[in-house]
């Protein structure tokens, strides 16, 4: 098996390529998961479009970071800030934001997300965010997150090629001409652990229930 995986992560023409085993394997451990616990009835072939798509949604240079310089993000906090991040899981997708009108007062935001891809959770997560804060009425928003493909989709530097997320897509970028000012950052995860954690704990929550929890100072 260690040679196989050798041979094919050396003669891989792109570096894209070399997802290849890993998301067939994974799709292939899905669908053993969903007939075992979940006694569905599935075929081989409705497994080909998911490797597919999961195919398509990785970007296109891909680079490994062998060591990481974390700096710490630089914060107006004049004006309110935002930290999101979406996860995907077997039993569903959900999001986490940690949204701070101050230093002292910020709220924490999740919400279940059904079932999708990572991407579709990072997308959604990003939508209800900037949903949320312009019905709040909002004008000015720094937000930051650890997906550079959604980040780069949202500050239109690469196009999104996935088209089941178009659409949604579509809303980030109409919610984003309603702010007068409006920024999106690419952190490292351990800059986002809150929203991650929010994010992971309400990938089992019923899709569109929301749980808001406002931190008022005293």
């Amino acid at each position: 098996m260690n040679t196989t995986w050798n041979n094919w992560w050396d003669i891989a023409t792109f570096p894209k390529s070399r997802n290849l085993p890993m998301i067939v394997s994974w799709h292939i451990w899905i669908c053993r998961n969903n007939i075992i616990f979940q006694g569905k009835q599935l075929v081989w072939t409705q497994i080909i479009p998911k490797i597919c798509k999961s195919y398509l949604e990785i970007p296109e240079e891909t680079q490994v970071t062998r060591t990481r310089h974390i700096t710490l993000e630089v914060i107006d906090r004049g004006k309110p800030w935002a930290y999101f991040d979406g996860a995907a899981q077997d039993q569903g997708c959900g999001s986490g934001i940690i949204l701070h009108i101050s230093e002292s007062h910020y709220c924490h935001i999740s919400l279940g997300l059904g079932n999708g891809t990572n991407n579709f959770a990072e997308l959604m997560t990003l939508r209800h965010m900037l949903h949320f804060a312009t019905s709040k009425n909002y004008r000015q928003l720094h937000i930051f997150g650890d997906s550079k493909m959604v980040i780069n989709w949202f500050n239109c530097t690469t196009t999104c090629h996935a088209y089941s997320l178009r659409t949604i897509l579509d809303d980030v970028l109409f919610l984003k001409s309603q702010f007068d000012l409006v920024s999106c950052t690419h952190v490292y995860r351990e800059r986002n652990a809150a929203a991650d954690r929010l994010s992971k704990e309400t990938t089992n929550h019923p899709r569109g229930e929301w749980l808001i929890k406002e931190h008022i100072p005293a």
